[in-house]
């Protein structure tokens, strides 16, 4: 585990309820073969009585068995750029996890199980499904997300999850899963190092200490900006990217405007506005300090973002994202033209690919 960061947070309980699942899995599959049904079948469980249940022999057969499947699963988190215990959205969904990839073994091998069990992970990150009480939902997952991976059959969980563009803007802290979620999702999609133009990976993410900082400083926000933006607006994760410590040190409380022209003096422009493109901000909103359309433009950017990792189509959020900004004061600063969004945001998100990894 040593080399995994995201399974430092793994609790023996939680071990314990992954040999559960699996034991009882195969109780109840030898009960089925066997012609008997109903309360004669017995249920798929991980809750505190399962637990107790085990015997010696059990934990020893499954044992090593779970430890692989947590290993593994801290490698998928690796894949989705899931870096470090605090990083991980749901500790809790580590569980169902690791015995899925016990499960599933070599049925995991190809592009399409891989995607499959992608989208199942993010349905439940944005779904904010792991929450609360998740024993009932660990055992859906083992049958249903299995049965997706092998099948394609829907699980109910992904069927149900979905996420309001509303949530991007009330999300401001790495306490939330979503939050850490779209965290990993920019790295993931493409976020690049501002200054080197490096994508974001987990080999400079340790080197450069890069974490979640404001794209436009709060010290502006609060003191300098006309109209002032509130922290409501500010402390959104749409106001915030992955930025590496030197680049953050550059940016410190300037404006767009200033620190991009530092930052300039070490990359050339138009190298710099795709690297801009990558964390979904425009250059032009930026240097012009427009904290209303890089506000809107960036919410829908990311929304379109997360509903490609459901494998579902969210809508277009601009009407919530300006509503936003009027409401905390920026009347004079809402974008009426139509052009100025990016219409391949909508023609995106209906594409038929979308749903192929159904």
């Amino acid at each position: 585990y040593a080399s995994y960061g995201v399974l430092r947070g793994i609790e023996g309980d939680q071990f314990l309820q992954t040999v559960a699942l699996l034991k009882t899995q195969e109780d109840r599959r030898r009960a089925l073969r066997e012609g008997k049904s109903g309360p004669q079948a017995p249920a798929i469980g991980c809750k505190k009585r399962d637990i107790l249940n085990l015997e010696l022999k059990d934990y020893q057969y499954w044992a090593d068995k779970v430890e692989r499947g947590f290993i593994e699963a801290g490698r998928f988190l690796r894949t989705q750029y899931v870096f470090g215990k605090r990083n991980v959205p749901y500790n809790t969904q580590l569980v169902p996890l690791a015995a899925l990839h016990v499960e599933l073994g070599d049925d995991l091998e190809t592009a399409i199980a891989r995607e499959r069990l992608e989208r199942w992970y993010w349905s439940g990150v944005f779904g904010e499904i792991y929450g609360g009480t998740v024993e009932t939902q660990f055992a859906l997952d083992l049958v249903e997300v299995a049965e997706f991976v092998r099948r394609g059959t829907l699980p109910r969980l992904i069927n149900e999850a979905t996420f309001i563009p509303e949530r991007l803007v009330t999300l401001r802290s790495r306490v939330s899963a979503a939050y850490k979620g779209v965290y990993a999702l920019q790295m993931k999609n493409g976020a690049a190092d501002w200054l080197t133009g490096e994508p974001l990976t987990i080999a400079n993410y340790d080197n450069e200490h890069i974490d979640i900082h404001h794209i436009f400083p709060v010290a502006w926000c609060e003191g300098v900006a006309k109209p002032r933006v509130s922290r409501r607006l500010y402390d959104s994760v749409i106001n915030k990217t992955p930025i590496d410590a030197s680049t953050n040190r550059k940016i410190g409380g300037r404006p767009p405007s200033e620190y991009l022209k530092r930052i300039q003096q070490g990359i050339p422009q138009d190298r710099l506005g795709k690297v801009l493109e990558a964390h979904w901000l425009d250059y032009d909103a930026l240097a012009s300090d427009d904290f209303a359309r890089a506000f809107v433009n960036r919410g829908e950017a990311m929304l379109e973002l997360i509903g490609r990792a459901m494998g579902r189509n969210l809508g277009r959020g601009q009407e919530v994202f300006k509503n936003a900004l009027v409401s905390e004061g920026y009347s004079s600063l809402y974008i009426e033209d139509e052009s100025d969004y990016d219409e391949s945001i909508e023609s995106e998100s209906e594409d038929d690919g979308l749903q192929a990894i159904a």
